[in-house]
């Protein structure tokens, strides 16, 4: 649903208008998280 979008607020925008159109009735927070894989290492963590 928002692989495609590039800017984190957009892509939280877009996940709160779903749960809205769901008829959420609680609280909602959204928190948008992206994970880059293959491209390098960060070393120990």
């Amino acid at each position: 649903m928002t692989r495609s979008i590039q800017d984190p607020e957009e892509a939280a925008k877009r996940l709160l208008q779903e749960a809205y159109k769901r008829e959420s009735s609680d609280n909602i927070t959204c928190v948008v998280v992206r994970f880059f894989h293959g491209q390098g290492s960060s070393g120990p963590a």
